[in-house]
């Protein structure tokens, strides 16, 4: 179990729950009044406290003699855990302010006069002067410098910056009736009433940052930062390499696992070779690819000698045959009644558990139909023996051939039939030892009606 807050946190809690009641009653216009006049205005301010650092944005224009200020935008940061001190907090200050700065600016989309004040005169003299300072003041003022105009900084004494308020604690109640958002009233006088003090930067923070620096700089490492430091570039270089040898393992992986489709692509069986019926060996991308085309009778069309007299013809009728790919390439489909199925028809016979492209050729002999009248099953040879299979699963050839002739098969070694001693019919049998029925229509058999 957790443990329970303190009374100091409980009261804390208490208090910022009741002033949500006061929050209701906030109101304060959304719109900002950004005129076209030529002598509109960004005025930028910011400031920082041990708890955070905050910028806000107002806009002045002048329209017909009437001051206009408004409220752009505001952002407020919680510091840093680690302690630090009130300058560098006033620097990060800045670094937010320059950075709002910039986004508004852009936003706009349009010519401005631009003016950023802070009360920190130790971090004006950072920005404004090129002092060899640590790398944690050295890394935000190059930032400003680089987003920001030096000149635009200004100096504003802390009473009169509206930014003291978001960066310290302020209760609802109080913050309802400051009015903040309207900005102060010195922004709606003339320039000469705005605030011309000059910044007088603390030369104590400013060399201790200076030193810091030089210490950094003349220090001798000692062997044991040393060997640290081989230890840290080690691991670094170890997980670069680490990372590089990942990539070119994934990358190894990828071109087996491509070369892999590209093997099993290459093997499926697109259409039979020869027309010698018993001869049920498919032909494949693979075929032309290794230039293997075996010794059956029709190999010299295939090869290559005989297939460049032909290249030229193929290239005139490329696109005709783009337009009828789609009715010619029957592509294979797992779904009922694609086509229909005749007798003497080249197929592939599915089988569960065996990929596609190992599934035999077989030709249908007979077409059984059911109780319908529509043809259901088939008995098809393949290189094995004969069987009956169901029409679904049946698939047509990638390039089939629709086959009506009459059908004339010897009969094979491997054909797994029984003869009948009464009416000299034949019983077909399946793999299992079932007996393949004929269906009968009205209790009639299929062959007493022909």
């Amino acid at each position: 179990m957790g443990s329970t807050p303190s009374y100091g946190y409980r009261t804390g809690i208490q208090k910022w729950s009741e002033e949500l009641d006061h929050v209701k009653k906030l109101e304060y216009p959304r719109y900002a009044k950004v005129t076209p006049s030529e002598n509109l205005e960004l005025h930028v301010f910011g400031d920082s406290s041990k708890r955070a650092y905050a910028t806000v944005a107002f806009s002045r224009s002048v329209q017909d003699g009437v001051v206009h200020v408004s409220l752009l935008a505001a952002k407020t940061r919680v510091t840093p855990l680690k302690s630090i001190t009130i300058p560098r907090l006033e620097l990060l200050a800045c670094l937010l302010r320059a950075r709002l700065t910039t986004s508004i600016v852009r936003a706009l989309a349009r010519q401005i006069n631009t003016i950023i004040w802070s009360d920190s005169s130790t971090a004006l003299s950072w920005i404004s002067q090129k002092h060899e300072c640590s790398i944690f003041v050295s890394n935000r003022v190059k930032e400003i410098r680089s987003s920001t105009n030096i000149d635009d900084w200004k100096f504003v004494p802390g009473t009169l910056n509206p930014a003291d308020l978001p960066s310290k604690y302020c209760y609802a109640p109080q913050f309802i009736l400051s009015e903040w958002w309207e900005g102060l009233q010195w922004l709606r006088e003339s320039e000469d009433k705005w605030p011309k003090q000059k910044p007088i930067p603390n030369e104590e923070q400013v060399l201790k940052e200076k030193k810091e620096r030089e210490e950094i700089q003349g220090k001798t490492l000692s062997t044991h930062e040393v060997v640290q430091a081989e230890k840290v570039l080690i691991r670094l270089i170890q997980r670069d390499s680490l990372g590089k040898g990942q990539i070119s393992h994934l990358k190894t992986k990828l071109e087996t696992s491509i070369c892999h489709v590209e093997a099993i692509i290459n093997t499926r069986p697109l259409t039979y070779i020869s027309e010698t019926e018993d001869d049920l060996i498919p032909i494949t991308p693979q075929i032309f690819i290794q230039n293997n085309f075996g010794s059956f009778d029709e190999s010299h069309e295939l090869s290559p000698d005989n297939t460049r007299q032909h290249f030229r013809k193929l290239q005139q009728t490329k696109k005709k045959r783009r337009k009828d790919s789609t009715r010619n390439t029957s592509q294979c489909s797992f779904k009922r009644g694609m086509k229909q199925r005749v007798e003497g028809q080249v197929v592939l016979t599915g089988r569960d558990g065996q990929k596609r492209i190992f599934w035999p050729l077989g030709r249908i002999l007979e077409l059984y139909p059911g109780k319908d009248g529509r043809e259901r099953i088939a008995r098809v040879r393949t290189a094995t023996g004969e069987f009956v299979r169901p029409l679904k699963r049946l698939f047509s050839l990638e390039l089939g051939s629709d086959i009506s002739r009459e059908v004339r098969l010897p009969k094979s070694e491997g054909i797994k039939t029984q003869e009948i001693p009464t009416g000299g019919e034949q019983s077909i049998f399946t793999r299992s030892g079932r007996e393949v029925k004929k269906p009968t229509r009205l209790g009639v058999h299929t062959n007493d009606l022909s």
